[in-house]
């Protein structure tokens, strides 16, 4: 089968990555990306997430909005019992007392969170503002969330690859402008607790080279598709890591991606429209996934 794009197509000022935050929207998902922004693509219009049937409990992305909406309004120091009355009022939560169970449910969650994170933010906030230069150039850059000599993230759901990648970014761009910068993320845990990881600082010169690399891509991945799922990546460079030949990691890489669950990326049109699987894991995926993943993984400590 032929790829989908044969020829590359010209590079075009238009879209040339101006700022970080530009970067991370292009690596969460460069197939998406080269659709939409080169080809004008949009294949999440009539996409329908509909329930046959009334659910008596929630799915995993309702329990992530319901904790996220709640963790904003503790972050705000809001008034909680107006914001559960807003949402029985709204649907969002079955009536009575099921529906009253799940929100304080998720109201918990968010309180977990909400008091692991209250520990790094007794420093006074800083901004900033700046831009770098890789490779002729320059890119914007704007945080809000630097405390001391670490910038704090925070979200109540898990911490998804994507997340993670969009992190590192700014984690790069930040220690390029402040040296011996560290990012911390509190985030959901696989038991429902509240865990921290932190991504150790990058000396300047490190975090040029890593981030000109990831520059490079998104150079080349607004000209032609480029298979890099941000799990998938994430996937089998961990498995490379622990010592699985490629393909062995490459089979536990496919599991992941085949699996039935709402968000996987096997379900992704976009992926499906512009490659063929499973061939495009056998391809360049193979080395470049690693490339963006394995300094990640590396400099990344669980709290």
């Amino acid at each position: 089968t032929p790829p989908f794009i044969q020829t590359p197509l010209e590079s075009d000022e238009a879209i040339a990555c101006t700022g970080v935050a530009q970067l991370s929207r292009f690596l969460s998902h460069p197939g998406k990306y080269f659709l939409q922004q080169r080809l004008g693509v949009y294949l999440d219009g009539d996409e329908a997430d509909l329930k046959d049937v009334e659910s008596f409990e929630l799915d995993s992305l309702e329990r992530f909005q319901l904790a996220d909406a709640a963790l904003d309004i503790l972050m705000d120091e809001q008034d909680l019992d107006q914001f559960k009355r807003q949402v029985s009022l709204s649907g969002a939560v079955l009536p009575g007392k099921i529906g009253e169970q799940h929100l304080e449910r998720e109201i918990a969650q968010a309180q977990q969170i909400h008091a692991r994170v209250a520990d790094y933010l007794n420093l006074p906030r800083k901004l900033i503002k700046n831009s770098i230069e890789l490779n002729g150039t320059s890119l914007t850059l704007e945080l809000d969330n630097l405390y001391g000599d670490s910038i704090i993230n925070y979200r109540a759901g898990r911490l998804g690859a994507r997340h993670l990648l969009d992190t590192w970014v700014q984690h790069l761009a930040a220690n390029m402008v402040q040296p011996d910068t560290s990012t911390l993320f509190v985030f959901r845990g696989d038991k429902d607790d509240a865990k921290v990881s932190r991504l150790m600082p990058i000396d300047p010169a490190t975090a040029e080279t890593v981030l000109s690399g990831l520059l490079a891509l998104y150079d080349e991945g607004v000209t032609t598709p480029l298979f890099l799922p941000p799990e998938a990546c994430r996937t089998i460079t961990e498995s490379l890591l622990k010592g699985l030949d490629e393909d062995s990691a490459i089979l536990k890489t496919r599991q992941g991606w085949e699996r039935d669950q709402p968000g996987a990326e096997g379900h992704d049109r976009y992926w499906a429209r512009l490659f063929q699987l499973p061939d495009a894991f056998h391809e360049r995926f193979i080395n470049d996934a690693p490339s963006i993943w394995q300094p990640i993984i590396e400099a990344t400590v669980d709290e």
